[in-house]
C-alpha cells in the first residue's frame, strides 16, 4: 500500500510514544534525544518494549507485535538501550579491527610466498573456486577482479598506491594490495586461495577446515559493516549464521557455542574473540567485551541470554578469561 504517514514535529513524535504507552521523566531531554538520534532510528530501541503478539495454534506469533508498549515502558529505558548498543558497537569494532588487520597479514604473507601477484594470477589460486559462478553471472574470480579494480581506483590517491601505479606500471603485490582491500573482498580472496594456502591460514586461525573459516569470516564481515555504518547490533539477527563449530575441527574455546543461538550476536562475538587471540596473542579484547557487557541495562527483564543468544554460563567460559600476560612467550 502507499505510504501516507505525515511528517511529525519532535514534540508530536514524543506524544505518539506517550499515546502508545511509553512514559518519560524529562520532556526537554527526551525531545533533545529525538533531535539527535531521530525517531525512526530510536524506534528500533523501543520495539522490544512493545506488547507481545497473540500466539497461534502452532506456537508462533499470529501477527506482528502491536504498536502499544508494555506497562512500565519508559523513554529513558529505551535510551539506555541505545547508549549500550553504541558502546557495544564500538567494542566490537575494536575487536574486528584486530581480526581484520591480522587476517590481512596472514593472507598477504601466505599468498605472497606462493606468488607476489597471486591475487591476480589464476595459477596461484584454486581453479574450481575461481571458475564457480557468482550471483551476478560472472565467475568467482571475475567478480573478485572487478571489485579489486574498483577498490584500487578508489585508493588511487593514497601515496603508497600512487607509488606503485607510477613506478611499477600498476603492478601491486598482495602485501600492498591487501592494505586497500575491504574485509569483504579479503574474505572473498580467501575463498579463492589454493587449498594449501587456505588450510595454512585456517590452521593459524585455530580451525582445521577452510570452508568453516570462510563461513565464519563472511559472518564477521557483515557484523563489521554494521559497526562501521553505526547500525544496531545488540539484538540483531545474523545474516550468515556461523553454525555450531565441530569439536574435531575447532579450538576448544569455541566448543560451547552449541549452547548459543546461532542467529544472534553471541557466536559472532565469540568468533571475534577467538580470532583476535589467534592472530594477536597480546589482545585484551575478550576481557574488554566481558566488561562492556556488564553495562547491559536489562530493561523489563530483558537479558543477553534471551535477546542476544548468550549461553547461560557464558561468563565462565575460558575465552572471556583470556589473559595475554599468562600466555607463554613465543
Amino acid at each position: 500500500m502507499k505510504y501516507e504517514k505525515p511528517h511529525l514535529p519532535y514534540d508530536q513524535q514524543l506524544q505518539r510514544l506517550v499515546e502508545r504507552g511509553m512514559s518519560y521523566a524529562d520532556q526537554k531531554a527526551a525531545i533533545q534525544a529525538l533531535k539527535h538520534i531521530g525517531y525512526y532510528r530510536f524506534s528500533a530501541y523501543t520495539y522490544p518494549f512493545r506488547k507481545f503478539a497473540a500466539v497461534g495454534t502452532d506456537g508462533k506469533p499470529a501477527s506482528p507485535r502491536p504498536d502499544e508498549f508494555q506497562p512500565d515502558s519508559s523513554f529513558e529505558a529505551a535510551l539506555a538501550l541505545h547508549g549500550f548498543d553504541q558502546r557495544l558497537r564500538r567494542c566490537l569494532a575494536n575487536g574486528l579491527e584486530e581480526v581484520e588487520i591480522g587476517l590481512r597479514t596472514q593472507v598477504a604473507y601466505t599468498l605472497g610466498k606462493t606468488d607476489p601477484f597471486g591475487h591476480l594470477t589464476l595459477d596461484a589460486l584454486d581453479s574450481e573456486a575461481c571458475s564457480a559462478p557468482s550471483s551476478n553471472g560472472t565467475t568467482g574470480y571475475e567478480r573478485f577482479v572487478e571489485n579489486f579494480e574498483r577498490q584500487k581506483r578508489d585508493a588511487r590517491e593514497e601515496e603508497f598506491v600512487k607509488h606503485f601505479l607510477i613506478k611499477y606500471e600498476g603492478d601491486i603485490p598482495i602485501w600492498v594490495a591487501s592494505e586497500f582491500m575491504s574485509l569483504g573482498l579479503l574474505v572473498r580472496l580467501y575463498s579463492l586461495l589454493n587449498d594449501r594456502d587456505a588450510q595454512k591460514i585456517a590452521a593459524d586461525l585455530g580451525v582445521r577446515d577452510r570452508g568453516l573459516v570462510h563461513r565464519y569470516l563472511k559472518a564477521l564481515s557483515v557484523l563489521r559493516n554494521a559497526c562501521a555504518h553505526h547500525g544496531r547490533v545488540w539484538n540483531r539477527s545474523t545474516v550468515f549464521p556461523p553454525a555450531n563449530p565441530p569439536k574435531k575441527l575447532t579450538h576448544e574455546r569455541l566448543h560451547h557455542l552449541h549452547q548459543a543461538n546461532q542467529n544472534r550476536l553471541y557466536p559472532l562475538a565469540a568468533l571475534t574473540a577467538h580470532f583476535a587471540i589467534q592472530l594477536y596473542p597480546a589482545t585484551n579484547w575478550p576481557r574488554k567485551f566481558k566488561e562492556t557487557m556488564k553495562g547491559f541495562p536489562a530493561p523489563l527483564g530483558m537479558s543477553p541470554e534471551q535477546q542476544m543468544g548468550f549461553p547461560q554460563d557464558w561468563r565462565e567460559q575460558s575465552i572471556w578469561a583470556y589473559d595475554p600476560k599468562r600466555q607463554p612467550s613465543v
